[in-house]
């Protein structure tokens, strides 16, 4: 679950932030904090946490800045979170990762806010990212452990690799 909402600083309230903020930070915390007793009971497991290149802006210049503070906020945190966890959670056998698409997502959200691909701005297919996460979640003890990881990298830098 995450929320995408296009809001200006002026027309962007505290309840807005909040909101944006408990859906896509606050709920993977809550969420990590329910599965980790689980997942220690059993001899650990994988959590992995969906983030955003909206989190990992470096320029005003990125028009992906503009009018998405609240969305990259809340990614910049749960990137930072969940990163942060990663070493306390591989004690008890639970690999902690992150996975950023590297691109846009072309999802109907996303295609409704009248973001296209472009030649700077490429596109990924919601099934790439979810083979990435499929095969990232199913590797708690042999994958990677306390790493932001690109969807877009997915057979070529990590995960199993591509024939050539």
């Amino acid at each position: 679950a995450g929320l995408f909402p296009k809001l200006s600083f002026e027309a962007g309230t505290i309840a807005d932030l909040d909101r944006v903020m408990a859906v896509n930070f606050r709920a993977s915390v809550l969420m990590a904090k329910a599965a980790a007793p689980v997942m220690q009971r059993r001899g650990g497991g994988a959590m992995v946490f969906m983030t955003s290149g909206g989190g990992q802006l470096s320029a005003v210049a990125d028009p992906m800045q503009a009018d998405f503070s609240f969305y990259g906020a809340s990614k910049a945190a749960l990137d930072r979170w969940a990163l942060g966890v990663a070493p306390e959670l591989s004690r008890s056998g639970i690999a902690v990762n992150t996975v950023c698409p590297g691109a846009f997502v072309l999802t109907p959200g996303v295609m409704a806010l009248g973001l296209r691909e472009t030649g700077e701005r490429p596109s990924i297919p919601p099934e790439r990212v979810a083979d990435a996460l499929t095969w990232l979640a199913g590797r708690p003890a042999g994958g990677p452990l306390g790493q932001r990881l690109v969807a877009t990298e997915f057979g070529q830098t990590w995960g199993p690799r591509r024939a050539a």
